[in-house]
């Protein structure tokens, strides 16, 4: 027994002796060039091709969110890219130069996004745990930038007015997204009067809608875009007005009545499985 120690020094130094030669030996491999490349982040690859608008998503990396998302770019040229997503397919619009003026207006006027600052904004990002949203606009030749990370308490997001400016920011971008997934504003005018044929039909009492009632875009891989008008607003005290109409618009096809919601009610639309 008191013996093993040593057979077992002895087997090491006797194994060692057969494979370190080999390895303190070895020559390093000549010819041959490793090259690593190395994306750009999102956000510097936006500023450096000169897009004009841009949101980025960073989902947290605890929870699977390891590849940023682009949900929005406004390439130099003025054409809105919104992404495909696991229900949309990629959307292309070409803005004008009136609906750049009322972004820019709205952006840098209206939101100040450039004076956005606090404790949630523009910070080192936590992308373990926490996600982060960016956003770019380019002024002139000068980009923009905010970022938020999240994580206020919910009653700070009422009283609080640079995170309500941060939401109204979030928003005009939604809007934008959703302005690209129906077509444009020429798409949504156009489908107006069938939205309201079917708000007529199931709630005669209701005035028409407008261009701005318009809500909702999407546009699916199966080639077919869903506009949803929406309007909700008191009619008298405690008594408010819910109608919802959704216009479905195919590739290949005339367009046709959606769904139809009026204070809660819904009306299906004929033809169920178009519907998503």
């Amino acid at each position: 027994m008191r013996c093993r120690p040593t057979l077992a020094l002895v087997a090491f130094s006797f194994f060692s002796s057969l494979f370190l030669p080999t390895l303190l030996t070895a020559d390093e491999p000549t010819g041959k060039t490793t090259v690593i490349v190395v994306g750009l982040d999102p956000m510097a690859q936006c500023e450096k091709d000169g897009d004009l608008l841009a949101w980025i998503h960073y989902g947290s990396i605890k929870f699977g969110g390891t590849d940023p998302i682009y949900r929005l770019r406004v390439l130099k040229d003025g054409t809105a890219v919104v992404a495909k997503d696991q229900r949309e397919r990629e959307s292309r619009l070409k803005l004008t130069e009136e609906e750049l003026k009322t972004l820019r207006k709205t952006l840098l006027e209206d939101l100040t996004i450039q004076h956005i600052i606090g404790p949630w904004f523009n910070g080192k990002p936590n992308r373990w745990d926490g996600s982060q949203d960016c956003f770019l606009f380019r002024d002139d030749q000068k980009a923009i930038t905010l970022t938020c990370e999240y994580g206020w308490p919910s009653a700070s997001a009422q009283q609080d007015h640079m995170i309500q400016r941060y939401l109204k920011t979030m928003q005009t971008y939604t809007d934008l997204i959703y302005l690209v997934r129906a077509g444009g504003k020429e798409a949504i005018a156009k489908q107006l009067p069938l939205a309201n044929e079917g708000l007529k039909k199931h709630s005669p009492e209701s005035a028409p809608f407008s261009i701005e009632d318009f809500r909702f875009g999407e546009d699916f891989p199966d080639g077919h875009r869903r506009l949803t008008y929406l309007r909700e607003k008191e009619i008298q005290d405690g008594q408010w007005e819910k109608v919802r109409v959704e216009v479905l618009v195919p590739d290949e096809a005339a367009p046709r009545l959606g769904d139809v919601t009026i204070n809660g009610q819904r009306f299906k639309a004929q033809g169920e499985g178009d519907n998503k």
